[in-house]
This record gives C-alpha cells, sequence and structure tokens, in this order.
C-alpha cells in the first residue's frame, strides 16, 4: 500500500458521526499521528479537548495541556468540564483510538480500567492516510503542477482542468519565468517533481522553452511532461525545434495518456526509445486487455478508458469532513499566475462560472501567493489545510464513467 492512497471516506464520516454524538471528544496517545489526526478534526469544527497518555499510576505534573495521563483524567479533570460533576466519566464523554492495532486490546482494557466507555478505534487505513494527508510535504515530495495551455485538441468529457470549455488561452513565457525564479528562491532550487502539462500542452508554440527554464531553476528535480500524443511525431521537426531532443537535453520524462484513439501509438514507443528518453505510456483511469501482451499492448480495442466524474455542489452545502478523501488533495498542487492551489479544480472554475453563467466563488483562503510566502515550509503548511472552495467538491458521489469527447454539458460537472 502506497503513502499516496486516500482515506476511506465512509469510515471517516462514521468518525465524525461518532463525534457528534459526544460533547467532549478525546485522543489517546499524543504522538505525531494523534497530533495530525487532532489537526483533521479540528478542520471540520470537532474540538478536540485533550490527548490521553498512559503512564500507570504515576501522575506527571506539569504536562503542557491538553495532555493528561489516564491518573490525572480519572481524578482531577474528573472535576473539570469534561466529566460529570460525580467524579465518574460519562457517556457523553469519547476517546479516538489510533495507536498500532497491536496495542488495540490493551488500550482498550486500560481505558475501561479508567471509566472510558465511549470508544471509536481508527481503522489501520485510515490512521495511516488521514496524518499523511495532513502532513507538509518536504521538498523532495512536493509535486507542482502548471498548466501552459489551457485548452486541448482532445476535450475529454468531466476534464478537471475544464479545457473543453476553456478559453484558448497560452501561459506568458515571462510570467512562467518569474514565478520559477520566484519558487526557486523559496525552495532552494530543489522541488520532487513539476509536471508541465494542460489542457493540451503541445499547442503551445514555446513549449521546448518552459522545459529549458524550468530545468535551469531545478536542476535536479525530477520534470514531467504530460500530454495525450496526438502532435508529438510532428514536433520532431516542430518550428522551434525539435521537440524530442529537447527533452533528452533538459532530462524530461515523457508522460503519455493512452486513450482510444486513432493514433500510432508504436511509433511514439520506438521515437522514445530512439532518443534514450525517460518515457511512460498509461491508462489514466482504466484498463487493459489482460491477455494483451508484448509491443501490441495499449494499442486499439484493448484500451478501456474511463473519465472520473467529480460532481460540484453548486450551493456549497458539501460537509466539512470529505475534502480529506480527495485524490487530489495535498497531491495535484497548482501553479497559476503567481499562486498555489491546493487542486486544479479552484484556479480554472472560472472557465465553469463563465461558460454555465454560475458562480462558485474563490477567496483569499483558497491560494497562497508565492510573491508574499516567506518559506516554503508556510507553503508546504498551507497545502495540508481544507479550503473554502471544498464546500463545492461532493467527492463522496464521484464515480467513474465510461470515456467519451465532452458535449460541453453542465452534468459533466455536477
Amino acid at each position: 500500500m502506497a503513502n499516496q492512497d486516500n482515506p476511506n471516506i465512509i469510515q471517516v464520516e462514521d468518525m465524525v458521526k461518532f463525534c457528534g454524538k459526544h460533547k467532549h471528544i478525546f485522543i489517546y496517545d499524543r504522538k505525531e499521528p494523534q497530533i495530525l489526526i487532532e489537526k483533521f478534526l479540528n478542520s471540520c469544527n470537532i474540538f478536540v479537548e485533550g490527548f490521553l497518555v498512559d503512564y500507570g499510576n504515576q501522575v506527571v505534573e506539569n504536562l503542557p495541556k491538553p495532555v493528561y495521563t489516564l491518573e490525572q483524567a480519572k481524578n482531577k479533570v474528573a472535576v473539570k468540564k469534561a466529566f460529570h460533576k460525580r467524579k465518574k466519566v460519562t457517556n457523553d464523554t469519547c476517546v479516538i483510538v489510533s495507536n498500532e492495532d497491536y496495542m488495540c486490546n490493551w488500550t482498550y482494557n486500560q481505558l475501561q480500567k479508567y471509566g472510558f466507555k465511549e470508544l471509536y478505534f481508527m481503522s489501520e487505513w485510515n490512521k495511516r492516510t488521514i496524518p499523511y494527508k495532513m502532513t507538509p510535504r518536504c521538498k523532495e515530495n512536493f509535486w507542482l503542477e502548471v498548466n501552459i495551455a489551457d485548452y486541448c485538441n482532445l476535450n475529454c468529457q468531466c476534464c478537471d482542468h475544464f479545457a473543453p470549455i476553456a478559453d484558448k488561452y497560452l501561459l506568458d513565457i515571462e510570467e512562467f519565468e518569474r514565478d520559477m525564479t520566484r519558487l526557486a528562491e523559496l525552495m532552494g532550487g530543489e522541488m520532487g517533481i513539476f509536471k508541465i502539462q494542460g489542457g493540451e500542452p503541445t499547442l503551445h508554440p514555446y513549449l521546448i522553452d518552459f522545459m529549458r527554464i524550468t530545468r535551469e531553476k531545478f536542476p535536479t528535480s525530477t520534470i514531467f511532461f504530460f500530454t495525450n500524443g496526438i502532435l508529438l511525431l510532428p514536433l520532431e521537426k516542430g518550428e522551434n525545434g525539435n521537440l524530442w531532443q529537447a527533452m533528452k537535453d533538459y532530462d524530461v520524462t515523457l508522460m503519455v495518456t493512452t486513450y482510444p484513439l486513432k493514433l500510432d501509438f508504436q511509433k511514439i514507443d520506438k521515437k522514445a526509445e530512439e532518443y534514450g528518453l525517460k518515457y511512460e505510456r498509461f491508462v489514466e483511469v482504466g484498463k487493459v486487455d489482460p491477455h494483451t501482451v508484448g509491443e501490441n499492448k495499449y494499442y486499439g480495442k484493448d484500451i478501456d478508458k474511463l473519465s472520473v466524474h467529480h460532481p460540484f455542489d453548486l450551493k456549497g452545502k458539501v460537509p466539512r469532513y470529505q475534502y480529506i478523501s480527495c485524490y487530489q488533495f495535498n497531491e495535484s498542487i497548482t501553479l497559476r499566475h503567481g499562486k498555489i492551489y491546493t487542486c486544479p479544480f479552484i484556479p480554472y472554475v472560472g472557465y465553469f462560472n463563465k461558460h454555465f453563467n454560475q458562480n462558485l466563488e474563490v477567496t483569499e483562503n483558497d491560494y497562497i501567493d508565492i510573491y508574499k510566502a516567506i518559506s516554503y515550509e508556510e507553503i508546504a503548511e498551507f497545502c495540508t489545510h481544507r479550503t473554502d472552495f471544498c464546500k463545492y467538491c461532493n467527492i463522496k458521489d464521484r464515480k467513474a464513467k465510461k470515456f467519451a469527447i465532452s458535449k460541453k454539458e453542465i452534468t459533466e460537472w455536477t
């Protein structure tokens, strides 16, 4: 299981409902995972009164609140607002348990011994994935993406960048260089992965310059170039240079999303091999006929490509907890016009608003300005916080649909 797996939204909902039934909430233990779980609950407007730690019968004085030993919780905290006046833990008090599975029986017995009856044991999956999503990324694990062309020559339904309804906008190369210079200052020229994409980036006449600038500013980073491949082969003799040679020169990894198109993917494969490129061709969402092997893989009818339907709640009534299970949260971090967003929906939603006459609001809490940020750490921490825009994204009802070209209907995004 990869660390990037997302929390199980049904289990998250169950935990939030459990907390909602109790007036006073504690978390057992106070290591880093528990602190990050408290951070998540706080983002859901769930107030955690403290952490409980077990040191047997020893009472530890001067522990920084809100940390209590079980003995303190039983005898001292019992007279405070979290407990009934009879100094007995009552059922309006609950404890969230998220320590290791092998400790669960022992933890259960200890909490029962000290009078805690209402216990919620988190699943092994969620007590791993929730802290991961709430953790600021180190530079080596920071992934940043940028659209250099907002529109596309394929226009898939349900596109999370709204390419089918986007303007024919191309990113200004000078603006990009300014932003990359600023990011390099903040990050010391170190970043895990930078993704050049769109829309369809091969529509930008100065694509090679974006690769060059990225490599100059981040000499050791992995640079991914995502494309549908339609225009790749002709760009060996492009007006502004040989794209294939540029990918080799600037150490760019070619990432070709494979669609069910009448496109000679074998030629792309062979051309990448000819230039000695770092290269991957994949079906982003979907599957390949498992009986297809060798050089014929990913060709013709063996591709079962899907689209992901990301429905908006136009009234902005999505429960606060859902954001933690979004596969893009703290993963698909997006740069646009000097601002960093926690996902691509926020910076490009203007196209949705314009095309369908909607008003999904983007506030100052939805991004961080790289020219106002004082450090990389500030940016990384921002990316772990729920944004105001999250209220529109109905994560629970996301589902896969058979791949199709967009009809530019609002139902593709609602």
